[in-house]
């Protein structure tokens, strides 16, 4: 084994990441149609299977972890195109309700009101298309719908571009998670203030917000 192997096999057993946690009102995302002509829609089992290792990043592993998460109540969303044949997904993603997943089987409770959107992917030939962004649209419409008001999510601080496409779409980051990994171990902090943001419901944002403004002095 080289140094180069080493230092791979190192930095997977131990390294600390920060997850940036972005929040969003459903109102304040934008309306965004995508530069390519593509149709959203939920989708289901027979749709989770055709998401591909070489085309959607997809494994073996990640399938079976997503078959449970459907029973579980998560939703699907894919894009298909909206003019030639439909058997290609160009994008996909995955809503949760009632919580955010840290990974590793590890779970942060989120308001009755709150959605959390992950795994998010656009297929490489699509990429700069904003398929993205009208994804955001998509499920801003159906969300509201049901009542939600929140829309949240976490981007890995290093990943400059996931960052501005979800700022762009109207969140701001609320805090910050440390993932620390050890001897294949995963350890997460979550600061108090951040986990009590997370639980709190629009109204009670609003609410706190309104409070803090009142005692504002005003010159």
């Amino acid at each position: 084994m080289n140094m180069r192997s080493i230092l791979r096999f190192g930095a997977k057993i131990c390294f600390v990441r920060r997850k940036l946690v972005f929040d969003a009102r459903l109102d304040q995302i934008p309306n965004v149609t995508a530069r390519t002509p593509v149709t959203f829609r939920f989708g289901d089992a027979s749709d989770l299977l055709r998401l591909s290792e070489g085309t959607h990043d997809y494994d073996t592993a990640a399938t079976r972890f997503s078959l449970d998460r459907l029973l579980a109540g998560d939703r699907l969303v894919i894009a298909e195109s909206a003019i030639g044949p439909r058997d290609e997904v160009l994008f996909y993603a995955w809503l949760m309700f009632g919580q955010l997943d840290l990974g590793v089987g590890k779970y942060l409770p989120l308001a009755p009101d709150s959605v959390y959107s992950y795994r998010l992917f656009t297929a490489a030939s699509h990429r700069g298309k904003k398929l993205c962004a009208a994804y955001f649209t998509f499920i801003r419409e159906q969300l509201e719908a049901e009542g939600h008001r929140r829309l949240l999510c976490w981007v890995e601080s290093r990943n400059l571009i996931s960052r501005r496409v979800h700022e762009a779409a109207g969140f701001h980051s609320i805090g910050c998670i440390w993932h620390i990994q050890f001897l294949f171990r995963s350890y997460f902090y979550v600061p108090k203030t951040l986990r009590a943001s997370l639980r709190r419901s629009h109204a009670e944002h609003t609410s706190a917000a309104l409070a803090a403004g009142a005692g504002a002095s005003r010159v």
